[in-house]
């Protein structure tokens, strides 16, 4: 008799793998969404935004990206060439008050990069008291409210989100 192709004979396990299989496309999906920018301070003709959805908490500290936006384009000192806002990849420290930039892209407002400085091994600078990075880093360590948005929760690699579900699955079975 031929294979038949009914949904039954998967069983519990078959279940549990297209379920497993549908929130790992899920999250790799929201991994891969669009930034999420968040004003945070505000200063003569200068802002700076959080993408709220690269907020990453580790051991290191809280790993996040903004970018300071200029009220009018600044000529890049290198290139020649003019840019709208400055875009960072930096570290967090809560504990010490600092931070350390790891990474620094000077965007045009078309959102084309004229250059990008990658700096891993920069050190930890002190954050100064009523500055803008002192609103960045007040906002970034915060505690976490259980209504804070997603993307705002430290995130779990893919294998945790599986043992979780697991074992979620099994308190139900």
């Amino acid at each position: 008799m031929g294979r038949r192709n009914d949904t039954r004979q998967k069983g519990a396990g078959g279940w549990l793998m297209l379920a497993l299989g549908g929130l790992l496309a899920a999250n790799i999906e929201a991994q891969t969404a669009s930034p999420s920018w968040r004003a945070v301070a505000n200063e003569q003709g200068r802002r700076i935004e959080v993408d709220t959805s690269s907020v990453r908490r580790e051991k290191e500290g809280i790993f996040a990206t903004s970018r300071l936006i200029m009220a009018r384009e600044m000529r890049d000192t290198r290139s020649g060439e003019t840019y709208h806002y400055i875009q960072t990849t930096s570290r967090y420290d809560c504990k010490t008050r600092a931070t350390a930039t790891l990474r620094r892209s000077f965007v045009k407002a078309d959102d084309s990069t004229i250059r990008t400085d990658d700096m891993p091994n920069a050190a930890q600078l002190p954050v100064r008291s009523r500055t803008m990075d002192d609103a960045v880093l007040r906002e970034l360590c915060r505690p976490m409210a259980a209504t804070q948005p997603a993307a705002t929760q430290p995130r779990l690699s893919n294998r945790e989100q599986l043992e979780r579900i697991r074992d979620a699955i099994k308190t139900r079975l």
